[in-house]
């Protein structure tokens, strides 16, 4: 399979069991402490909505492998954006499989964007769980085949800065990284060893992706909906700036009915990481 026809560049995934042993590393990943994320006085753990990313993983890879990009140029991938539909919680014990289409490739000024729609689909019930656009960029890397753009990915919710705020802080130890790449199995080198990021043009080991969007998603039900993230319907986010092990960074929000925006900052400088908005179901 090549992408020189992108309508054949379609991936599936390894399918996989949502155990509780695997809800809850990807917890521990995280770094969450409450007994809540590890099924304390309750039957089983919660799954959280924002480990589709670990079950989209194997499908990026797989995209990997057809790109036609050198080894050093592969490992100057990161992570853009990640926007999910959320239909319904996973549940635990059923089997889900990750199918995956490139919907799009371009050449950008900081490098080859691509975007890739996820489906997780439940084996065990037969209902789509989730639904992803996720996009990407090779830092300073030429797209090797020609542009395309089969179909569009859905626009940004807006919220307005002036609606109510709630802000909190969020930390970021040092080890986080390691831990993450091996308990939510989304291993890439520039997020645990120094010699590869810097050569991949980044100022250190950088912090992945999904664990600010994850992160983000998990306070912001903290601030808005007593912590339920099952109420959340969709949950999108840009990367702007990398986050490097260490850092504390504060996240932002504004809310209003079911529309709640966010953005996480720099603590000391106000930099802008992340942004993004929640679209919730009301209570």
């Amino acid at each position: 399979m090549t992408l020189s026809d992108p309508i054949a560049a379609r991936v599936e995934g390894a399918e996989v069991d949502v155990t509780p042993r695997l809800a809850m590393a990807y917890s521990a990943g995280l770094l969450l402490a409450e007994d809540r994320f590890y099924g304390v006085d309750a039957s089983v753990p919660p799954v959280l909505p924002f480990i589709c990313t670990r079950f989209e993983w194997p499908v990026t890879l797989g995209y990997r492998n057809v790109l036609g990009l050198r080894p050093d140029e592969l490992v100057r991938g990161v992570h853009a954006g990640q926007d999910t539909e959320i239909h319904r919680p996973f549940r635990i014990n059923e089997r889900i499989q990750v199918t995956g289409e490139m919907v799009e490739a371009r050449d950008t000024r900081a490098g080859a964007l691509t975007i890739i729609r996820y489906q997780a689909r439940s084996l065990t019930h037969g209902d789509v769980v989730t639904t992803s656009w996720s996009s990407g960029i090779y830092r300073g890397v030429r797209l090797p085949v020609e542009p395309f753009c089969l179909v569009a990915a859905p626009p940004p919710l807006t919220a307005d800065p002036a609606w109510e705020a709630r802000s909190t802080a969020i930390h970021f130890p040092v080890h986080m990284t390691h831990v993450y790449s091996e308990c939510a199995d989304i291993w890439n080198p520039i997020h645990t060893e120094e010699p590869v990021a810097r050569a991949a043009g980044l100022p250190s080991i950088i912090v992945h992706g999904t664990i600010l969007w994850a992160l983000a998603g998990v306070r912001l039900a903290d601030l808005w909906l007593d912590g339920d993230v099952d109420r959340i319907l969709r949950f999108g986010g840009r990367f702007q700036a990398p986050v490097l092990p260490g850092a504390t960074t504060r996240l932002v929000t504004v809310g209003r009915n079911d529309l709640i925006g966010w953005r996480l900052e720099d603590a000391q400088t106000g930099v802008i990481h992340a942004s993004g908005e929640a679209q919730i179901r009301r209570a």
